[in-house]
């Protein structure tokens, strides 16, 4: 009895052992997972009241294209103007500038160059005080629909932890087209002249955090 609990105790050992070197084996001579597809967002949007998520993915060892899509609840600009019900959205092409930081099983880490163009569509708000014909304040809120279309080119450099990843970037856009409605005031129902948007150049930057597969 004791013989035979033995030899099932050895041959469950030796079954156990050849399974598990068979399953290393099959694993070690498959090749390792590229690594082309990121999904990213960027928390320090959250701050400031946008929501933005990325999904990027690496066709070539070099070349790669990404689209954001970004959602403005409670932004606020450098003006106090408060965009409500916003929608970014965001394609870009990226070039990877070294060779050799984009190959292998990691084709989307380093250094880069990223042509972009970006559709908005927002409602902006902006409370403002003026004065009536005998001095008297009063606030009223500037009120319009905004349709603006920016293209512009960013650098960057993408960084992999294992599957984690960091994304920086900095560049340039321009107002390629700009449409607005103005909308009338909440307290006198004038019509308002001239646009708060004539800004035509600016600076896009970020910083996004995200999972690659």
């Amino acid at each position: 009895m004791k013989k035979l609990l033995l030899l099932k105790s050895v041959a469950i050992a030796a079954i156990s052992i050849f399974s598990s070197l068979n399953t290393s084996a099959q694993t070690e001579g498959k090749p390792e997972r590229v690594l082309d597809n990121v999904i990213k967002f960027n928390p320090i949007s959250l701050a400031v009241g946008t929501a933005n998520v990325q999904f990027e993915h690496a066709f070539k060892d070099r070349y790669s294209w990404q689209l954001g899509v970004a959602y403005m609840f409670d932004y606020k600009d450098k003006e106090d103007r408060i965009y409500d019900n916003g929608l970014l959205i965001t394609p870009e092409f990226r070039i990877r500038l070294f060779d050799k930081m984009g190959d292998g099983d990691r084709p989307i880490q380093g250094f880069y160059a990223a042509p972009f163009a970006r559709w908005i569509g927002a409602k902006t708000r902006k409370d403002v005080t003026r004065f009536t014909s005998d001095n008297k304040p009063y606030i009223f809120t500037e009120k319009y629909n905004l349709t603006q279309v920016q293209i512009g080119c960013t650098g960057g450099y993408e960084l992999l932890f294992g599957r984690f990843v960091v994304d920086g970037f900095v560049g340039p856009y321009v107002n390629a087209y700009s449409r607005y409605k103005k909308l009338e005031d909440n307290s006198t129902g004038r019509k308002l002249d001239g646009s708060p948007f004539a800004k035509t150049i600016g600076l896009r930057a970020g910083l996004s955090l995200g999972f690659a597969f």
